[in-house]
């Protein structure tokens, strides 16, 4: 009998004496545990047998210490998988630093948006306490990342650097962070084993390395400080004090002899014992050193260290000494990796002016050059294959390239999916190559072939080697992308982090590939990068809902979104399920709206590109187009002349929301009117009015009808920032938000203030007004990753939402609150009531929200298929890849008609990048009708081409 069985009974008796103390009408209490047993519960509850059992409590995953449900849950991770924790781990870094009740709150919008409805009811209505009184009824889940293994957070500032390695055969990851500390992390459990302190300034640098025995890592920081630490105990070995900021730092083996190697801000490569800390020799590299990489032959072991300035240095490692210099460039270096191309050993480094170079070790001589656009590529990564050695490179236009080392072409470009630069590149080699299908015999005829010259067929050899490799991209879009390396398509997006990707490293797990990234938001991201489990369902906002507006017409509630792209978003309030997503302009869309027509919805979108636009929302059909600026849109005024407010460099201009004209008697056109910055649309008895937050601390109520001003409520103590109004019959109430977070509310008919809200959360995101059984609420939306709700009657505290991630925008409508939450969006109401009831559900005619479909044309075939056989394009090298291209403006137009239909997505890149580039890839769809199209019996191959079933 072992030790652990011997114990069973009587730790069984002690974790069940344990739980009664908190055990009441046959329910936990864990809000009444002492802080030892929220601590210790899972450390007992597994040496009983009952650690499951403990972590399927919803009520401990509240109260408990977050850590211990962190660790013990990784354990249980190992032998059965658990419905709980991917909900917990979801947001792991908010539960960490949260109470209770918010921790609650997270985890039911988690379970939700994890399609586990039971265990969000569960913790939205705890036994023996009362409900919460905001509740979430959806949740999109799109951006849901089920490969996620651990989410590692210890650091109290962003991530810089990784280093991964082995401790007894288990994989670690040491991570360095501006906080000044470094976190060891077992990889197995994806739990925090040692931080080690003894840095006071921001970290640069990280390397593991050492006897197998005794692994060591060795941390930099930017005042010159170098620290060596045992990864089995956590105890620091050594520490060397410098002068100079260290940039980078590098470990390598010489005749069983390990060294460390920093390069240092003033031009220094210092060269120590790893082991013993005893220094051995100092090389000048002539400038500040940025890289540092090992290379050369195995019996001619080499550092190299790159200076800011371009030139490359060349150390011996067992003479310790300067064996060569050259590569000056007149732009400064981003990136270099040492590599062998065709048996020689060559050092490759990118520049800032968009080139790349390969210098052979040997004798310094350039043997190709890379060209690319200034500022693409940043960073680099090599493959090394049986044929050719590949070069990965990335930058600020959100594009990897690929390129061929022997001779500096490009082999292809992986585009479409980051919306920003891409900060961090690795890959990895997966065990059965999982590529989308390439082309089958009766593919349709609309493809040009490329013809079989020497390039093309030794290009095509080149990627058919790299069969299996996936290449790993990082951005500052807060994303990791997978691609495959052999046609450049992408895989699949991995969400988890909350700020730009600083950096990502690839290992091993039982001799399967695993990724650790590191972001700028303090944490760090273990992900599996060989089992692909199905990605979570639902709608996907590929960046943070930044508008939001919810309507109620004609029996149905409708919600618009935007989110930094040039799309459109439609979702149906009672289920959230996706009815719309169009296209609307080449620019971003900034601000959306809803309004009724005599025809149905209509959704207001105003985009970067200075235009303001109008479509209805059952059909898609663009109702009118207008060239002006604007940078915030409401909509309201009387159901027979719904009117849009456009605000823009502090003037208000009035357009009717069925025609787009210029109203008359418009507000705000008087001289004597300050710059506006905020309005709002409402009611006054009946009288449609609309409400103006001015420069000079006044909120204006002008009658819509005659565009002349009724009251002016004021002046504030500080900035107005926010205005809303009542647009639901009752009292007509006005509500203001300070730039000291304070809330006024006014009674908009008698022009006088009613009472005066404390905010201590700040300044909102945005200000509403809403509903709870039939009396108005405010409604203070954004304060970080909150909603607070007050009585606007009597200015008490009826609620506080809280969500995973930062609200930045929301909208209410009767009884609902919509909040756009990172990138996902969700619909609360109180907890009387269900949730918002379509009418029209049931209805036959609830079917016009579909767009109608008409017959394709050969032209919209033909580039569904080649979307759907090369993947994301631009204009461009879609138009290269067709059989017959047509010109530019006939494709683009094409491109337009299939955007509006559904069946492809316009992408756009960071607005601020260079050149302004647009790709097009497949929607869901899309890639529907392109597979119809590819199968279709009618669609011949070419004469010679063959069918299926021939040869």
């Amino acid at each position: 009998m072992t030790e652990a069985e011997a114990r069973g009974p009587a730790a069984a008796l002690v974790y069940e004496r344990l739980l009664a103390s908190i055990t009441e009408g046959g329910s936990r209490r864990w809000d009444l545990a002492s802080p030892y047993l929220l601590r210790h519960a899972p450390e007992h509850a597994l040496e009983a047998g009952e650690l499951a059992e403990l972590l399927q409590d919803a009520e401990y995953l509240v109260h408990g210490a977050p850590g211990s449900v962190q660790t013990f849950g990784a354990i249980l991770e190992t032998r059965i998988p658990t419905e709980t924790m991917p909900i917990y781990r979801s947001s792991l870094a908010r539960h960490l630093h949260s109470e209770p009740e918010q921790r609650r709150q997270i985890l039911a919008v988690d379970a939700i948006r994890h399609r586990s409805g039971r265990i969000g009811s569960r913790l939205y209505n705890p036994p023996l306490l009362p409900p919460v009184g905001w509740q979430c009824r959806w949740a999109t889940a799109g951006n849901i990342s089920l490969a996620l293994k651990a989410s590692l957070v210890g650091h109290d500032g962003p991530i810089r650097a990784i280093a991964t390695g082995f401790v007894e055969e288990t994989p670690i990851a040491v991570t360095a962070g501006d906080d000044g500390a470094a976190c060891v992390w077992n990889l197995f459990v994806g739990v925090l084993h040692r931080r080690l302190r003894g840095h006071r300034r921001p970290l640069t640098s990280v390397a593991v390395g050492g006897p197998a025995s005794s692994p060591l890592a060795i941390t930099a920081d930017t005042g010159g400080t170098v620290c060596c630490w045992e990864l089995r105990t956590g105890k620091k070995r050594y520490r060397h004090a410098g002068t100079a900021a260290v940039g980078c730092l590098l470990v390598d083996a010489v005749d069983e002899k390990h060294l460390a190697i920093s390069g240092d801000a003033d031009g220094a490569v210092r060269l120590w014992d790893l082991v013993g800390g005893t220094p051995l020799e100092a090389v000048r590299a002539g400038g500040p050193v940025t890289r540092l990489i090992s290379g050369g032959a195995d019996d001619a072991p080499v550092a190299v260290a790159v200076t800011a300035a371009g030139s490359v240095v060349v150390v011996d490692l067992i003479a310790r000494r300067a064996i060569a210099g050259f590569g000056t460039a007149a732009s400064p270096v981003s990136a270099a990796e040492c590599a062998f191309v065709r048996e020689e050993p060559v050092v490759v480094t990118t520049h800032e002016d968009g080139t790349g170079h390969v210098w052979r070790l040997s004798d310094g001589a350039l043997t190709a050059t890379l060209t690319g656009r200034p500022g693409c590529l940043e960073v680099l990564s090599v493959i090394e294959t049986g044929l050719e050695t590949v070069a990965v490179t990335g930058g600020e236009d959100g594009v990897l390239r690929l390129w061929n080392l022997a001779d500096g072409k490009l082999l292809g470009r992986m585009t479409g999916r980051h919306r920003e630069r891409i900060t961090a590149v690795a890959w990895h080699v997966v065990r059965a190559h999982r590529s989308p299908q390439s082309a089958r015999p009766n593919e349709p005829d609309l493809v040009r072939r490329r013809p079989q010259t020497d390039w093309w067929r030794r290009k095509a050899e080149i990627l058919g080697e790299l069969a299996g490799h996936v290449v790993l991209s990082g951005s500052a879009d807060e994303t990791v992308q997978s691609w495959s390396a052999s046609n450049c398509r992408p895989l699949r997006t991995f969400f988890a982090h909350t700020g730009g990707v600083a950096d990502i490293k690839v290992t091993e797990l039982w001799g399967e590939p695993i990724a650790v990234s590191g972001s700028e938001d303090g944490t760090a991201s273990l992900w599996d990068l060989e089992h692909w489990r199905t990605q979570a369902e639902g709608a996907r906002h590929p960046q943070r809902v930044d508008a939001v507006a919810v309507r109620r017409v004609g029996g149905q509630t409708v919600i618009a979104t935007a989110c930094g792209d040039s799309v459109l978003r439609l979702f149906t309030a009672a289920d959230g399920k996706q009815i719309g997503h169009y296209t609307v302009g080449t620019g971003t869309v900034v601000a959306v709206g809803l309004g009724g027509t005599r025809d149905g919805a209509v959704a207001v979108t105003a985009t970067s590109d200075g235009t303001v636009a109008a479509r209805l929302v059952s059909t898609g059909k663009a109702l009118w187009k207008r060239r002006m600026p604007a940078s915030a849109l409401e909509v309201g005024g009387s159901g027979r002349s719904a009117t849009v407010a456009a605000l823009h460099d502090g003037r208000i201009t009035m357009l009717s929301l069925r025609s787009g004209r210029v109203l008359p008697n418009a507000v705000g056109d008087g001289p004597d009117l300050p710059a506006v910055t905020a309005v709002a649309f409402g009611l006054i008895g009946r009288r449609a009015v609309l409400a103006a937050g001015t420069a000079d601390r006044m909120a204006v109520v002008f009658d819509l009808a005659t565009g002349s001003a009724l009251h002016a409520l004021g002046p504030l103590d500080s900035d107005l920032v926010h205005v809303a109004m009542t647009t639901t019959p009752g009292p007509s109430l006005l509500a203001t938000q300070q730039a000291d977070g304070v809330i006024k509310v006014w009674d908009a008919a008698a022009a006088e203030a009613v009472l005066t809200i404390p905010s201590s959360a700040g300044v909102a995101s945005r200000l509403l007004f809403g509903t709870t059984a039939g009396r108005p609420v405010v409604i203070a939306a954004g304060s970080q990753n909150s909603a607070c709700v007050w009585d606007a009657r009597t200015g008490g505290a009826e609620a506080v939402l809280f969500v995973p991630a930062e609200v930045l925008a929301a909208s209410a409508a009767d009884n609902a609150l919509v909040v756009g939450f990172g990138r996902e969006l969700g619909l609360f109401t109180p907890v009387d009531d269900p949730g918002l009831h379509d009418e029209s559900a049931g209805k036959p005619e609830a079917e016009p929200v579909r767009r109608k479909k008409r017959k394709r044309s050969v032209a919209e075939s033909a580039v569904l298929v080649a979307l759907a056989r090369y993947g994301t394009q631009d204009i461009h090298e879609l138009r290269r890849r067709l059989r017959k291209p047509p010109s530019t403006n006939a494709l683009r137009g094409t491109l337009r008609k299939l955007c509006e239909q559904g069946y492809v997505e316009r992408i756009r890149l960071d607005e601020e990048s260079s050149p302004r580039v647009s790709y097009y890839d497949l929607l869901p769809e899309g890639s529907a009708a392109a597979e119809r199209l590819i199968g279709h019996a009618a669609i011949r191959p070419r004469p010679g081409q063959g069918s299926k079933g021939h040869g």
